[in-house]
């Protein structure tokens, strides 16, 4: 995944039925959701969106901003949130060694108000890091 000029990119980003952040780690279960059956819409799904930024040191102790945009395949949106981050307080690092810093934005909050393919971008700094695509499926003849 790209890094922007101060080096911070996403390490890693996941799609889960659950993921939360325990003792500076990130935690999560059953990652890889590809579709999601909906009953009724709006429809709000019990889902997380778990990432890891990698923070080179030279980019440590600067305030770093992301967007998480939702969005179906043709554009339509379905939301977005901008978060910022900023490590610090890590005086002993190495030559090249890094941060990882990990961050959940549960998607539950979002409605979805009908089926179709969704993708979840993010950006750092203003770039496209990555995405993630699943497909929400109509369940009510289920």
């Amino acid at each position: 995944m790209p890094a922007d000029e101060s080096g911070v990119r996403l390490q890693a980003l996941l799609l889960a039925d659950y993921a939360n952040i325990r003792e500076g780690m990130l935690n999560v279960v059953s990652s890889g959701v590809a579709r999601v059956t909906a009953h009724a819409y709006p429809a709000h799904l019990p889902l997380y969106v778990a990432i890891q930024l990698f923070i080179p040191a030279s980019a440590l102790n600067r305030l770093h901003s992301g967007c998480m945009s939702v969005k179906y395949n043709d554009g339509e949106s379905i939301g977005r949130a901008e978060f910022a981050v900023s490590a610090s307080g890590v005086d002993d690092l190495h030559p090249g060694e890094a941060v990882y810093f990990p961050a959940v934005i549960p998607l539950h909050p979002l409605p979805f108000h009908h089926t179709g393919e969704i993708d979840v971008n993010i950006d750092i700094n203003g770039s496209h890091n990555g995405s993630v695509t699943f497909w929400l499926v109509d369940g009510a003849s289920e």
